[in-house]
């Protein structure tokens, strides 16, 4: 430590310590301002929560918390990038001979005709579905018009009024056991 900047903190603790606090603020401050500027490691703070959170668990063990890393930087993501990129160029290259292949062979009558046959087979499955539609919708009104029952109701609600109590019973228990193991 300079010579200048231990002056200075002498002041400061003896202003502090003589009860002038305006003054020791002022000597706190020029301190500060005459201090060197450090750099602090960049993992500092990830080391020293992951050792409290240790500590606070009780583990004497060390831990080594890592600087997280950026995913742009693991080779894995970087060989995954490069993969997709040329994958999509051969087939770009591919795709584009096959296309002029299907079109020179007289291919544009019968991609229309190939269009108008899938339409026409999937206009063919949304009626049958609709079909099946109203049978689950006979099925549905004959299960509602039942489950309309005053002892259906009943039932239904004590069950809820059962799971509701047993899911508040179980979540108080919970946290007893948390509480009773963490001390």
């Amino acid at each position: 430590m300079n010579r200048r900047l231990e002056n200075e903190l002498k002041r400061w603790l003896r202003a502090e310590a003589q009860g002038r606090a305006e003054e020791a603020e002022q000597r706190l401050a020029s301190v500060f301002r005459m201090r060197p500027e450090e750099r602090l490691p960049e993992d500092l703070a990830a080391r020293t929560m992951a050792r409290l959170g240790a500590r606070a668990f009780g583990s004497g063990a060390t831990v080594r918390a890592r600087a997280p890393v950026s995913l742009f930087l693991d080779w894995a993501f970087k060989i995954g990038v490069a993969a997709s990129v040329l994958l999509a160029g051969v087939s770009a290259v591919l795709l584009s001979g096959m296309v002029v292949a299907f079109t020179r062979n007289g291919g544009s009558e019968q991609a229309v005709g190939w269009g108008i046959g899938l339409l026409a087979a999937a206009s063919e499955q949304v009626a049958r579905s609709i079909a099946l539609w109203s049978g689950l919708d006979r099925v549905a009104g004959a299960m509602a018009s039942a489950m309309l029952s005053p002892e259906s109701l009943g039932a239904v609600t004590v069950g809820l009024l059962i799971s509701l109590f047993a899911f508040r019973w179980l979540s108080q228990l919970v946290v007893i056991e948390r509480s009773a193991s963490h001390v």
